[in-house]
């Protein structure tokens, strides 16, 4: 399905996407609603658009999930909500403009 073929372009085992401002999560797993919540509550605070211009571009300039560690990124604080991290942080995300 489409979840799966997200998974696989993005490198990703999550089981939760957000289209729009509608965030969908499955299993078993609550971390993964939060961390899908979250990027609800970001589209709120930036904006929808806003949203997903800098997820296409964190995604297109980090590839392989490195975007998770990178402190200061949309996904580390989803996670970091969630309570996802490993403490080991790659490196500092360069910001939003």
């Amino acid at each position: 399905g489409l979840t799966g073929v997200l998974n696989k372009f993005f490198n990703s085992t999550s089981d939760g996407v957000t289209i729009g401002r509608n965030a969908v999560s499955w299993g078993d797993d609550d971390k993964t609603s939060i961390h899908e919540g979250i990027h609800y509550l970001q589209q709120v605070r930036y904006g929808t658009l806003s949203f997903y211009i800098n997820t296409a571009d964190d995604y297109l300039s980090y590839r392989g999930g490195i975007i998770y560690g990178m402190k200061g990124s949309m996904e580390y604080e989803a996670n970091e909500w969630a309570g996802l991290h490993s403490n080991q942080d790659v490196m500092d995300h360069p910001g939003y403009r």
